[in-house]
């Protein structure tokens, strides 16, 4: 098994969560809530248990990406809404990937910002909320 060196000179698991995971986790927080979902509900989808559902969401425990495409599809938004790449990574994430704490209508935002298809749309609607900040 090939392991990472970290920076105190140690070796840390490559299957361990990362970074990555707990901003996945908070994007799938983000858009079950937007999406008025419980945990529970999202769990039998999944045909996992709340508490997995729980894991995920902190960044705990990493999901596969047959569960991930699986999530996308039941919040109907496009996997890269979960995992924050390309042109359709979820608003309320920063370029780093770190969220912020947009409340409920943020990720009602992200939601229908996943589901816009057409890239000049996007991007219009970008601009717009580029302009309306600086406002």
């Amino acid at each position: 098994m090939v392991r990472q060196r970290t920076a105190n000179g140690g070796r840390q698991d490559p299957r361990r969560p990362t970074e990555q995971d707990r901003e996945v986790g908070a994007r799938l927080k983000a858009l079950r809530n937007a999406a008025d979902i419980t945990q529970e509900a999202l769990a039998n989808a999944l045909g996992v248990s709340y508490q997995q559902v729980q894991k995920y969401e902190k960044g705990t425990s990493r999901m596969s990406g047959g569960r991930l495409r699986q999530a996308a599809g039941l919040l109907r938004v496009p996997v890269q809404a979960l995992i924050g790449e390309g042109a359709t990574a979820a608003p309320g994430f920063e370029e780093t990937g770190v969220p912020y704490d947009a409340g409920r209508e943020g990720a009602e935002l992200m939601r229908h910002f996943g589901s816009i298809r057409d890239p000049a749309d996007r991007d219009m609607l970008l601009r717009l909320a580029r302009l309306l900040a600086k406002g």
